[in-house]
């Protein structure tokens, strides 16, 4: 009987495959581009919008100009040097006496209080700081509070969130509605976010998002543990070597299309590569493939939880997509190396390449470890929760104390119910906020916080009593969750990068489209699955973003 159960189920699965991997390609078809877009900014040595941002700073102006009325030096000597590689307009002012900044020479610079006319006093050239610049959350919440500003910037967040909120009931009700003709309700989510950002109505400026920022590790934390309690060890052990097989097929494919398509294609489609010698190139060449694998959990758990699919083509696909966020970290270890030894830097300080290994492999080990301590802790907590719940009182009395005996258990449910959830996000958060300050104090990053998440999510699931419990938690937050952050992303992407790369997007974004496309098919052939799921695996795969941008 049990057969012919798991047939019908499986045919009762079939419809669903179209759907589910048209809906992800929907999904890829934007957002790889704009990923390869903000990828390719960071590679623009010659970006004058960079260049603009990094020297017209108030600290650069507001420094000369305390020079010319301390040391009597000439206007023109002091600041002719970081504006003569932008702005040659400004230094022949400068020289010719007018001695004052203008905005019309600086565009997209600071507020006219740090540069006025630099013959004034050194009172009215330095102003006191007033509480609207430093009380900023544009640095960050955190950073912002530390600065004994609590109530100001947590009106700035509030205020920004309450925004965000808006517009997210709106970006709902389209994706209700497109979602009734097939199209992704998270695409929708992403649309209306560009829609509103600054590049198109500008209903929320990049100082907003900027004051934001903590929604992005917040959602990482939850997608992370929801990555690993959608791995089950019963699916994986049934599937495990079909699986590897597509996993090694679409990492192998995909990195050697993109290295041949970089290198042969490269200067033609990227000018920054035309003036590079081989080995260069060769650099280039290996950083992008190694972005070039990285795909999107965050997008195929949305699309899977939307679709409410299920099945041994829905396992396939989501374990490899987080299996493939790891395999890039390991990718982005050994291509650092590769790149530093045939192109060594000189100036620039880096560690040695047996140094990198070592800490990355250090990293892995101690996130591992720590997941499973939070996959036990986690469970611990949930079943102290459960024991707080009272349960129905069945004795004699009154009317009037079962109803109220009711309403107390009902508010101690919701609470527990509210404590449990706020406890998963506080905690994905607080690794991700760890990881920033390591970053910012420029010291060893000892834990990866998305490998924590998922092996605590896989732990809760599989090795202990409160699966089923932690799934409905994490069902609970999804939709919530999902409509914040991707419309959150949708209002941060810079459009203007891929105005600018667009000749590169092309390039990349269909060479790696080539590469998974065969990858998926021959891995899933030599992996003996089925021909169906081999058709449609290069859909499910091309969704990119999250390990990718960081």
């Amino acid at each position: 009987m049990t057969a012919p159960r798991a047939a019908g189920g499986e045919r009762r699965q079939r419809p669903q495959l179209p759907k589910l991997a048209a809906a992800l390609l929907v999904l890829s078809l934007l957002q790889p581009i704009l990923v390869v877009g903000a990828e390719l900014s960071n590679f623009s040595l010659l970006d004058e919008g960079m260049q603009l941002e990094s020297l017209a700073q108030p600290q650069v102006l507001v420094q000369a100009e305390l020079l010319v009325q301390t040391q009597k030096a000439a206007p023109a000597e002091i600041l002719a040097a970081p504006l003569r590689a932008t702005r040659p307009a400004a230094v022949e002012a400068i020289a010719s006496g007018n001695q004052s900044v203008s905005a019309d020479d600086i565009p997209h610079a600071v507020p006219q209080r740090y540069y006025p006319d630099i013959r004034d006093t050194v009172d009215e050239v330095l102003p006191l700081p007033t509480t609207e610049d430093t009380c900023n959350s544009e640095d960050g919440a955190a950073v912002c509070w530390q600065s004994g500003c609590f109530a100001e910037c947590s009106y700035q967040v509030g205020s920004a969130f309450l925004l965000l909120s808006a517009i997210c009931m709106g970006a709902d009700t389209f994706g209700r509605l497109l979602a009734s003709i097939g199209f992704p309700a998270i695409t929708t989510f992403i649309l209306f976010g560009i829609l509103c950002g600054p590049f198109f109505l500008g209903l929320m400026q990049k100082s907003d998002n900027l004051k934001l920022e903590w929604i992005n590790q917040m959602a990482l934390g939850f997608i992370g543990l929801t990555a690993g309690g959608k791995l089950h060890v019963s699916d994986l052990k049934l599937n495990l070597v079909g699986l590897l097989w597509v996993l090694f097929g679409t990492v192998t494919f995909a990195y050697l299309f993109s290295i041949v398509s970089t290198m042969l294609l490269g200067p033609f489609f990227m000018a920054f590569m035309a003036p590079l010698d081989f080995n260069s190139r060769v650099a280039v060449a290996l950083l992008m493939a190694c972005l070039a694998v990285a795909r999107s959990p965050s997008s195929a758990i949305a699309i899977i939880e939307e679709l409410h699919a299920k099945g041994p083509f829905t396992t396939v696909v989501l374990t490899v997509t987080v299996f493939v966020d790891v395999v890039v970290v390991l990718f982005w270890a050994l291509t650092q190396l590769l790149v530093t030894a045939i192109c060594p830097t000189g100036d620039v300080e880096t560690a040695p390449p047996l140094l990198i290994l070592l800490r990355f492999v250090g990293q892995t080990i101690i996130s591992v470890i720590l997941g499973c301590l939070l996959g036990k802790a986690f469970s611990f907590v949930m079943f102290v929760f459960g024991i707080c719940v009272p349960g129905p009182h069945a004795g004699q009395g009154p009317k009037w104390f079962h109803v109220f005996t009711a309403a107390f258990a009902l508010s101690v449910r919701i609470v527990v119910s509210i404590a449990e959830r706020l406890l998963f996000l506080v905690v994905g958060y607080l690794f991700f906020v760890e990881e920033d300050i390591d970053k910012e104090l420029e010291r060893w990053q000892w834990q990866s916080p998305m490998i924590v998440c998922m092996v605590t999510g896989f732990v809760i699931v599989n090795f202990t009593h409160a699966g089923e419990a932690f799934s409905h938690a994490m069902h609970d937050i999804a939709n919530p969750l999902y409509l914040i952050f991707f419309t959150y992303t949708g209002l941060t992407m810079d459009i203007l990068s891929l105005a600018r790369n667009w000749l590169a997007c092309i390039l990349l974004f269909f060479s790696r489209a080539t590469g998974i496309f065969y990858g998926s098919r021959w891995g899933g052939i030599l992996g003996k699955q089925p021909l169906e799921y081999c058709k449609l695996y290069w859909m499910s795969f091309l969704t990119q973003a999250g390990v990718s941008l960081g």
